[in-house]
């Protein structure tokens, strides 16, 4: 009998399919380890990658909330503006009329936002007077007069030339009625599209307006009342 290193040549022949049986399975083992590895290393990366898209829409959702308080913030404190260019195109084409604006004296804001309107009435060629201080309630002026003394005394100065008590107020002896759309009617254009004009004009840059009847003014006059926000 064969012997190599004191064993049969039959005990080398089982001994080498033994070997090549247990390299099999370790190479398999080795296979689906790394394969099983490849799935858990790519949820990971999928789970990690998916936390990073959560946070950062989480920030950006927070970042954008801070910019829109902030900007809400600004609208609030910030000196009023207008757009010149959107305002100016409100009124092309719109016959004009004339218009008289009032601020409140020692408000250096609203005296700021009654000279933009003032100089962008001139601009569009609307016969527009220097603006002027609101006088004092116990002057002789038709709104003031309806009023008790005693109230006319105490209420804001704003209220004594038919403008509400802060904002601006569009005043008229005829204003746009609920639901107006140019084109209308007629006869309701020629008295009402100025003013409708003029006030779309200011919503559009201010966010809010008020507008307000006053029969004592001329037909046709147009009242611009600037009083604090």
């Amino acid at each position: 009998m064969q012997m190599w290193w004191g064993k049969p040549v039959e005990f080398w022949d089982a001994a080498s399919v033994v070997l090549m049986w247990i390299a099999g399975v370790a190479t398999a083992v080795a296979a689906v380890t790394g394969f099983t590895g490849s799935l858990i290393s790519r949820e990971v990366s999928v789970r990690t990658q998916r936390d990073s898209d959560e946070k950062i829409s989480s920030t950006n959702a927070v970042a954008a909330e801070a910019n829109l308080k902030l900007e809400q913030l600004r609208r609030t404190v910030a000196p009023r503006t207008l757009d010149g260019d959107a305002f100016l195109a409100h009124l092309d084409g719109v016959p004009p009329r004339p218009v008289e604006i009032m601020y409140l004296r020692d408000d250096p804001e609203t005296y700021n936002l009654a000279f933009s309107i003032f100089f962008l009435l001139s601009q569009a060629k609307w016969p527009v007077e220097y603006p002027k201080p609101i006088p004092d309630t116990t002057s002789n002026n038709s709104f003031a007069d309806a009023l008790p003394k005693s109230i006319a005394d105490e209420s804001p100065k704003a209220m004594g030339v038919g403008g509400q008590p802060w904002g601006v107020t569009v005043v008229a002896a005829a204003i746009p009625p609920p639901g107006y759309k140019p084109g209308d009617n007629a006869e309701t254009d020629s008295r009402i599209r100025p003013i409708a004009a003029l006030g779309e004009a200011l919503l559009q840059g201010l966010g809010r307006l008020a507008y307000v009847y006053a029969a004592g003014l001329p037909e046709g006059r147009i009242r611009i009342v600037v009083a604090p926000r």
